[in-house]
């Protein structure tokens, strides 16, 4: 009896070793993906290179401030002492061209979304919770889209375009744009900097088979106590060969990397362990994982984003993003983020703090309204009154600048 159960159990560790190995054999990767990545990539290096440049950043996920939880991620981000440029990264092959307002490849379909406002509402979205964390506009977040393909053409429309570039002109348009602007005051690169810098990246999971999917990993599928406000990677690996996993079992080792660069490794009997994967195409697109086929994780941030939570600021300083910082009489600058008829919605702190401004009291022709006061421009206000106990909504008036 006790024989039988011994073969049992090889044949087991057999088979449980060998569906292991298949899983992580290496498969051909997506040429398509591949090359989308290395021409980011270069971009980014491009711009790394640039002398001009003082902070980079790749793939930053960027909030939506219309949605609660949105992004829109930004392929390059470079920051110069005037200027910041969002960098959306095309590989595109064939004739450019601009048809019904929106860039495409003319031997393509287009695409759904419009190339250019894409691009553009990041870079408004930049500095929109630069607003919102340091009470202060940033100007000058210029949006680039940059063609790598040396195979790409053209048409005299995209030639003349302001946002479209190829990648050899890209040092030469930040120079150029730089060169007409003013110095950011030193203090506003740096809290530029330490903002974008907080900004999520998305999880990338690295299979063995040397496929990468990238998306948000579902907090409460993560096994083994795992926890992105501990570890910044987690790497897998299978340490005994066919011959250990007959004599010993099936066993996997974890190396777990602390934010501080600290490695932990474990060495752990698996018990069918996955983790999920929220793809970023489509919102509810799920891909379960079986922790044995991963090569290893990296976290896009150490904690979810939450607007109630985030600040931009190191701990050890005051900032404007607290709602206890807003007092009655104080004069800000807000964001109109809806017209509501007789009056706009001001918001001063993203998802937080929010007033009413009444058209009537605003001083200029009703008919000149539209003109001078649209949704995503910003207005100086002066707090009248809070209309909660929270102190999160309150009723404004404008306040000119003379």
């Amino acid at each position: 009896m006790r024989t039988e159960f011994k073969m049992i159990n090889m044949f087991e560790r057999i088979k449980w070793y060998k569906k292991i190995t298949k899983s992580r054999k290496l498969v051909p990767t997506n040429g398509q993906d591949e090359a989308a990545k290395k021409a980011e990539l270069r971009v980014l290096q491009k711009v790394k290179k640039n002398n001009l440049t003082i902070a980079t950043f790749y793939q930053k996920r960027i909030p939506d401030v219309n949605k609660r939880r949105g992004f829109g991620e930004v392929d390059v981000i470079a920051v110069t002492k005037k200027a910041v440029f969002a960098i959306e990264v095309k590989n595109w092959t064939g004739e450019i061209d601009i048809v019904d307002g929106n860039l495409v490849q003319t031997n393509r379909k287009p695409s759904k979304n419009n190339v250019f406002d894409h691009i553009s509402t990041k870079a408004d979205n930049i500095k929109f919770v630069y607003l919102s964390e340091f009470g202060e506009e940033l100007f000058e977040v210029k949006p680039l889209i940059v063609m790598t393909n040396k195979n790409c053409k053209f048409t005299e429309a995209v030639e003349n375009h302001p946002m479209v570039i190829k990648i050899s002109q890209l040092n030469d348009e930040i120079k150029t744009a730089v060169n007409k602007l003013d110095d950011y005051a030193t203090s506003t690169t740096d809290e530029l900097i330490m903002m974008l810098d907080k900004f999520p990246t998305w999880d990338t999971i690295s299979l063995a088979n040397s496929q990468e999917v990238i998306g948000d990993i579902v907090e409460n599928s993560m096994p083994f106590d795992w926890d992105r406000s501990k570890y910044s990677a987690i790497n897998v690996s299978i340490p005994r060969g066919l011959f250990a996993t007959i004599l010993f079992g099936p066993l996997i080792k974890i190396a777990t990397i602390l934010h501080d660069g600290d490695t932990v490794e474990e060495l752990i009997k698996p018990n069918k362990e996955t983790i999920t994967l929220r793809r970023p195409t489509v919102a509810s697109e799920y891909r379960e994982l079986p922790i044995t086929a991963i090569e290893s994780i990296q976290f896009g941030g150490s904690e979810i984003f939450d607007w109630e939570k985030f600040s931009a600021k190191s701990n050890s300083k005051q900032h404007h993003s607290d709602k206890n910082e807003f007092e009655v009489g104080g004069v800000y600058i807000g964001r109109i983020a809806k017209d509501l008829d007789h009056s706009f919605l001001i918001v001063l702190k993203e998802k937080v703090v929010s007033g009413l401004l009444s058209k009537n009291s605003l001083d200029v022709h009703v008919d000149l309204i539209d003109q001078f006061y649209s949704i995503g421009k910003t207005v100086k206000v002066k707090i009248l009154k809070f209309s909660n106990k929270s102190k999160t909504k309150c009723k404004l008036i404008e306040v000119n600048n003379d």
